[in-house]
């Protein structure tokens, strides 16, 4: 749910459930900290509080997604682009 809700465990988001996901229990402190450092964005909060907030749980989530190799994507597809003369994705 959206909203602050510090004693809730965060989950991964339905577009993310078949990845493999790694779960960080965080101490209290270390909530309060996440806490403090999400309302320090004041611009952004005057919008997305409830957003925002809703990522102060009692936990972190950590997953990975493969990245295409080089060659199964090229540079003029959508996807690559060059800046400064390296190719990001």
């Amino acid at each position: 749910p959206k909203g602050l809700h510090p004693r809730l465990p965060l989950y991964p988001p339905p577009r993310g459930r078949g990845l493999p996901w790694r779960r960080f229990a965080l101490t209290e402190e270390e909530v309060r900290l996440k806490e403090r450092a999400i309302r320090a964005h004041r611009s952004q909060m005057r919008l997305l509080s409830r957003f925002l907030l809703a990522f102060v749980r009692q936990n972190e989530l950590y997953s990975s997604l493969p990245i295409p190799a080089r060659e199964a994507l090229a540079p003029e597809e959508e996807g690559w682009a060059v800046l400064e003369g390296r190719e990001v994705l």
